[in-house]
């Protein structure tokens, strides 16, 4: 098995599944009760208020919603981009505007350096090796022989 630097705790430990030390994982899954219930009770709150009203640090709060555990609660304020720290505009895409307009600019700079060969015309029969054999008598397929 691969050993491992815990996320949480920077302790090494056999890995098994998870980026997490046992230890680590219990109070992790003491700190997703909490904000599970602490959702049931003020749904619609974003991820700094979740924080706040439950002690959990905002890391771990923001880390459910990445993973998938809890749902997207307004949050679009709240998830960093990920090149310039700036709200993003997406859980999912993790950018803001700025950066992912630079990104596909980019995109399409290095798309336009690429230069594709160009297209030939071929020839079926050559592109396929394809020949005539002559029948019998001596004729091609196709022409009578007189």
């Amino acid at each position: 098995m691969a050993l491992a630097s815990c996320r949480s705790c920077k302790k090494l430990f056999e890995k098994v599944r998870k980026s997490i030390c046992p230890a680590c994982e219990a109070a992790e899954e003491v700190h997703y009760e909490t904000v599970r219930a602490f959702l049931a009770e003020n749904p619609g709150v974003n991820a700094e208020r979740v924080a706040e009203g439950t002690a959990v640090p905002i890391e771990t709060v923001l880390r459910f919603i990445q993973e998938g555990r809890v749902e997207a609660f307004g949050i679009g304020s709240t998830i960093p981009c990920g090149q310039c720290g700036e709200p993003a505009i997406s859980p999912t895409k993790r950018l803001c505007k700025s950066c992912l307009g630079k990104l596909e600019a980019q995109i399409q700079q290095q798309q336009s350096r690429i230069k594709l060969p160009e297209k030939r015309d071929v020839d079926v029969g050559k592109a396929l090796n394809t020949f005539r054999v002559p029948l019998k008598g001596g004729g091609l397929p196709g022409t009578s022989a007189s």
